[in-house]
């Protein structure tokens, strides 16, 4: 600017101008989609999600809501996104009986959408006819780039099927042995989509005499997972989380009846895991 007044300068706004930019710029539908709120449309009863963020950065938080859906790439399918001013305690609303949603949350310090090294993290629950559901998540760099914990929704029923891989160690080593089984749910036990598959591992020194290793989600049936070779001992148990707030009282439950099971340098299969009701 200097000391004469400026000249004009005309501006010519034009309808989805914004839209066709940000397309110019490789953004897809789904990063177009609505960031004020995912379920604008919804008019029926609410669910509030919250919880603690750890970790990650002093920037805003992207949560993307996406649900399973075997007939989208990767096995979900995208709703919209909410953006949240920065980590630590967060509320959510979600429709109420709404089933399985995932979330992906993550921070986007270049604004360029999620990459491997941003701070990130995902997580499916079950949203059932409740008020309120707790979810603590941690946000870690790279974990975009790490298998994930949750199973696509196979597209095939056959009790044939060779499960799909997964494992919540992130560094496997030069090596590793695969850790499969059969989980089954006792008669009487219905819609019970997803199952939490916790591992212990024995330590005089922790409470309880037992250090908790990780968490897979599952859907009963197959499983399998990968732990490094020669890992030791390992306990398996697995619970079905009907109000999404971890293991309570009234939650189906059930562990495997050879705990703790010695990881080696072979393959371990056959193990069976019962998933049973507890009292209310």
């Amino acid at each position: 600017m200097g000391e004469e007044d400026p000249e004009a300068v005309l501006l010519d706004l034009q309808s989805g101008a914004k839209l066709d930019l940000a397309q110019e710029m490789g953004h897809d539908q789904a990063d177009l989609a609505d960031e004020a709120q995912a379920f604008v449309d919804y008019e029926g009863d609410w669910t509030l999600l919250r919880g603690q963020i750890e970790g990650g950065l002093a920037t805003p938080v992207q949560v993307d809501f996406r649900v399973p859906d075997e007939r989208e790439p990767g096995g979900n399918r995208f709703l919209g996104r909410t953006r949240l001013p920065s980590a630590g305690g967060y509320q959510l609303q979600v429709p109420r009986n709404m089933g399985s949603l995932i979330l992906e949350v993550f921070q986007d310090p270049e604004n360029d959408g999620p990459s491997d090294d941003d701070p990130y993290t995902t997580a499916q629950i079950i949203v059932g006819d409740v008020d309120s559901l707790r979810k603590n998540l941690r946000l870690e760099k790279g974990a975009r780039g790490q298998p994930s914990a949750v199973l696509e929704e196979s597209t095939e029923n056959s009790s044939e099927q060779t499960p799909e891989q997964q494992t919540i160690f992130k560094d496997l080593g030069s090596d590793s042995v695969e850790v499969s089984g059969i989980l089954k749910l006792a008669e009487g036990i219905e819609g019970l989509e997803w199952v939490d598959l916790d591992l212990f591992a024995p330590d005089a020194e922790a409470q309880g005499g037992r250090r908790y290793v990780g968490k897979l989600k599952i859907q009963p049936g197959q499983f399998s997972f990968k732990v490094p070779t020669n890992y030791g001992f390992l306990e398996l148990e697995a619970f079905g989380d009907l109000d999404g707030d971890g293991p309570t009282p009234g939650d189906p439950f059930g562990r495997s009846s050879s705990n703790p099971r010695r990881i080696g340098s072979e393959n371990l299969s056959g193990i069976e895991i019962s998933i049973q009701r507890t009292g209310q």
